[in-house]
């Protein structure tokens, strides 16, 4: 038996994990100097799942992966033990490898083809011998999403983060959400998480997964199990953003903020009674964050 292969891993609600176990065109380098290739296809038919262990140690059993693939790669995600969990959290394992027989191989230009191979089983690994491996974790709290909406007359109410005023309303007709943004919980000192961003023609589609490790986040999840509305507010960064200000209608004393362009310096999640000055666009639940689920998380059943 033999045992190789790299994966890209996510740790996600439930103490799962979720990877791409080979990728058909990576080449690895072996520890001796050789170097390794499987091909298309040479791995079907998949088994429905595979047994997943910490180093390739038999003795040190983490969990079992569903398998599927797509002619391309080979993607395996389930459930795993806490401890092999937190090792992936922390960045401590690195890579998912496979261990597999090889049934019928050949040798060309110095690198070893593997032509068909059976599929034993799966090692989190620390250094995995191909080089597409890579881990990124998401923890155990599972995933808040929701819409901004965009051409659209909000109440806002915003200040620049001192105590400039922008206005009581808003409109956006275009939002930045730089890749390392954070959400937070009703204000900017209480980090929840990186949000991600995907804009449509009327919102923006924004996530972001929670790591119930976090207090900010424990405290969340027990606001949503009690069922507080909670609501995405931006956080402009003034400096990078393109806005004017101006009566919102004649005689009414208000002021409209209209953003052309609008950079996000954080995304703040605020709770139902907080919620009087945050545009009105509601979080919705992501997968594997029932109500129970909400409660074991937040210590509150």
């Amino acid at each position: 038996m033999e045992r190789r292969a790299g994966g890209e891993l996510r740790a996600l609600s439930g103490r799962r994990v979720e990877g791409v176990l080979l990728r058909y065109s990576d080449t690895a380098t072996l520890p001796d100097g050789r170097r390794e290739r499987f091909e298309a296809g040479s791995l079907d038919p998949l088994p429905g799942s595979l047994p997943v262990n910490v180093q390739h140690d038999p003795a040190m059993m983490a969990g079992t992966l569903a398998v599927e693939g797509d002619g391309e790669a080979i993607r395996a995600g389930g459930k795993v033990s806490p401890g092999a969990h937190d090792l992936v959290r922390r960045g401590a394992l690195g890579g998912l490898s496979v261990e597999f027989r090889a049934l019928r191989e050949r040798e060309e230009a110095g690198t070893r083809l593997i032509e068909r191979a059976e599929l034993l089983g799966a090692g989190l690994v620390d250094r995995p011998a191909y080089p597409l491996s890579g881990v990124e974790a998401r923890a155990a709290g599972g995933e808040l999403k929701g819409e901004f909406p965009l051409h659209r007359e909000i109440e806002c109410k915003c200040r620049s983060g001192g105590t400039r005023r922008w206005g009581e309303v808003a409109t956006v007709a275009e939002i930045e959400t730089p890749a390392d943004t954070l959400a937070y919980l009703s204000d900017v000192k209480r980090a929840l998480g990186r949000v991600r961003a995907r804009s449509r023609r009327r919102s923006v589609e924004l996530s972001v997964d929670l790591d119930d490790s976090l207090p900010a986040v424990r405290e969340l999840l027990a606001l949503i199990a009690g069922g507080a509305p909670i609501r995405w507010r931006p956080f402009p960064d003034p400096d990078e953003s393109d806005f004017e200000t101006e009566e919102l209608r004649a005689g009414e004393g208000r002021m409209l903020t209209r953003w052309r362009r609008l950079v996000v310096q954080g995304w703040i999640l605020v709770p139902g009674a907080l919620a009087g000055d945050a545009p009105k666009a509601d979080v919705k639940e992501g997968r594997g964050v029932s109500a129970r689920r909400r409660l074991l998380l937040a210590g509150l059943a």
